[in-house]
């Protein structure tokens, strides 16, 4: 990396730290897509710059606290031009609770208000009012504050709270006294839904289920949530489903639920729209749903077994609930539209695919409307279940301890994880110092109850009984090095499908036709592909381009494909592609055999082309053997 490109990615650091006030290593990492080495260097470099500027800050690196800066910050935000986001007073109020019930010791009104990135006036006030309206009781000497409240005022004050804040999402768990989200969202959402509508559909849902208390699920709450968000793009729009559809009673749950959007985005939604919003709502209350009769149901279900693959009982439910409504507006002629068809198309390609082929096969038994707007709402339902599947992944972490305290505490201490973390974790052994130091040992994550000195970046020490925040370190911890074995994992799954002779360099400018019969061609020599490949590709590319952002990826027919495959070509001089112009081609040459490891290879492959920097760098390339080992580079 240059020295300009470097200090773009320290300036982009230090802007991410300002605007969200206390950051940790992992979030950094994710930010700007490097190892923890690589990201602890940077810091090394930003807490020399700071220190060589006239600005009273620094940066501070806390263990088990986080990343943050301290000082005058106000100079550094102007120098960087960073506004770090006011909360409202009731969000304050709920991050001063929090704050102040998780924490173990007292604490001074600069120390907290340090830690919460507010004004100590701004900290008074908000104690004040919560001592005048809600009864807030503090402890205070010499050392500090810290709340003086028995378990049953906690409650009673969450209560009080919660009613009265319009962050009305937190709920109070007895067992650990912690507060907590209902429900995160997916990640998938925030790529093509607005974060504004996003943010708002889950106010109004927390006020739903605080007060109707509906039997929902995750995966209930995040199709509604998906419903939700789309409908309300469809309503400003006034592209909403036809009015013609069969009236039904409706459910007072969804009576509610109208209520509440209609306050929270001053829109009045049409008898259609709460029409479809109640086969949701009935669907999480487990209400039969009576389109004609049970036949239907049981049909749905039916050929959604016989047509899918892969599939949970969740997919089939869900897709079951949507269908339901599909097959009925088809029959009244009725065609929904879908506002962000375009974006869910365009990122999420093999659902998209996955979900045309279903509608298609299904088509021949049902009354289906089949475009891109319904396609794409049943993609969803696949990208849902992908990820669904991802995070179930058994990708165990190994553990090894070290324990100089005793057999006895050794044992106590492994069966406490294994209580804590079940199956996730796999601990292989138990050594001591000296055997450490001693043998070559390999494990994903090194505990000991003893401080220990040594370069090895995976090392914790813990007590034997592991305190809460010990405990919330061990749960990111372990979080990071599963996400990064499933990162290797799928990156593995698609080297196998990348061989140095499925890799081309082109040397004179070309166009999409050109490059597609030059990868066609060289594939089927190769014996990856038959001959009728070719024209298969350019056929498929004649329906609807297949070039997204500054990449391109042409495929055809599985029934040609011999072998599976993934053809690269890389053009330095430029591929026309759809009046635009490429230097990276992905020709797709994949058939049943991979089935297993799809999710996988797409997972890896769509992070790869999502990041124009990398594909702009992979367009540089002039070797094979370069371009091989860029793809299957380090996972960060």
């Amino acid at each position: 990396m240059n020295k300009q490109n470097r200090q773009a990615v320290l300036t982009d650091i230090i802007k991410f730290i300002l605007a969200k006030g206390l950051v940790h290593y992992n979030e950094i990492e994710d930010y700007v897509h490097k190892s923890r080495k690589t990201v602890a260097k940077y810091l090394d470099e930003i807490e020399e710059e700071i220190a060589k500027s006239n600005i009273n800050v620094k940066l501070i690196r806390r263990r088990n606290h986080g990343i943050y800066f301290n000082g005058d910050i106000s100079q550094l935000m102007a120098r960087y031009d960073v506004r770090r986001r006011e909360l409202d007073r009731d969000s304050r109020l709920i991050d001063i609770l929090h704050f102040l019930l998780t924490s173990n010791k007292q604490m001074t009104l600069i120390e907290v208000s340090e830690m919460l990135f507010i004004s100590q006036s701004t900290l008074e006030k908000d104690l004040d009012y919560l001592r005048r309206n809600f009864g807030v009781q503090l402890s205070s000497n010499n050392q500090g504050i810290i709340l003086d409240l028995s378990e049953d005022e906690i409650r009673k004050l969450l209560s009080a709270i919660t009613k009265k804040s319009i962050n009305s999402e937190l709920n109070y768990d007895e067992m650990s006294s912690k507060f907590s989200l209902n429900f995160d969202v997916p990640d998938t959402l925030r790529a093509y839904i607005n974060t504004d509508t996003l943010n708002l559909v889950q106010k109004a849902l927390a006020d739903f289920i605080q007060f109707d208390n509906p039997k929902i699920n995750e995966y209930e709450y995040e199709a509604l949530l998906v419903h939700i968000s789309i409908a309300i793009q469809r309503i400003r729009d006034g592209d909403f489903i036809g009015e013609n559809i069969v009236e039904r009673e409706l459910h007072p749950n969804t009576v509610h639920l109208v209520k509440i959007l209609e306050k929270y985005f001053d829109i009045h939604i049409p008898k259609s729209e709460k029409q479809y919003l109640n086969l949701h709502i009935l669907a999480i209350e487990g209400e039969e749903i009576d389109i004609d009769n049970d036949v239907i149901d049981s049909k749905i279900i039916s050929l959604l077994e016989k047509s899918l693959v892969n599939y949970d009982i969740t997919l089939i439910s869900n897709l079951a609930v949507h269908l339901r409504s599909v097959v009925k507006r088809a029959a009244q002629g009725i065609s929904i539209t879908n506002p962000y068809a375009l974006e869910i198309k365009t990122q999420f390609l093999e659902s998209f695919d996955l979900a045309r082929d279903l509608m298609k096969t299904l088509s021949y038994e049902l009354p289906l409307i089949i475009n891109d707007d319904e396609i794409s709402y049943v993609a969803m339902h696949f990208q849902s279940f992908k990820e669904r599947i991802r995070k179930e992944l058994n990708n165990k972490v190994s553990i090894l301890l070290i324990c100089s305290t005793g057999y006895g505490t050794a044992v106590f201490l492994s069966q406490r994880l294994k209580e804590l973390f079940g199956d996730r974790i796999n601990i292989a052994k138990t050594i001591s110092v000296e055997e450490l130091s001693r043998k070559n040992i390999k494990a994903d994550l090194i505990i000991s109850t003893i401080p220990i000195k040594s370069k090895r970046e995976n090392i914790l020490q813990i007590s034997p009984l592991i305190k809460e925040n010990e405990l919330e370190i061990l749960k990111r911890l372990i979080g990071n090095i599963q996400d990064k074995k499933e990162k290797m994992h799928n990156r593995n799954a698609f080297m196998k499908l990348i061989n140095k002779n499925s890799i081309f360099i082109g040397h004179s400018r070309l166009n999409k036709e050109q490059a597609i019969k030059l990868i066609a061609s060289k594939l089927c020599s190769e014996g990856y592909v038959s001959s009728e490949m070719e024209c298969a590709a350019l056929k498929r590319e004649a329906l609807a381009s297949t070039k997204l952002d500054n990449v391109a990826i042409p495929h055809g027919d599985i029934k040609y494909v011999n072998h599976p495959v993934i053809g690269v070509l890389v053009n330095q001089n430029g591929i026309i592609w759809d009046k635009t112009e490429v230097k990276v081609v992905f020709f797709i040459a994949l058939n049943k055999e991979i089935d297993s490891s799809m999710d996988d290879i797409y997972s890896y492959f769509y992070d790869m082309i999502s990041d124009q920097k990398r594909i702009e760098e992979l367009g540089k390339l002039e070797k094979i053997i370069d371009i091989y080992n860029f793809l299957g580079g380090e996972v960060k």
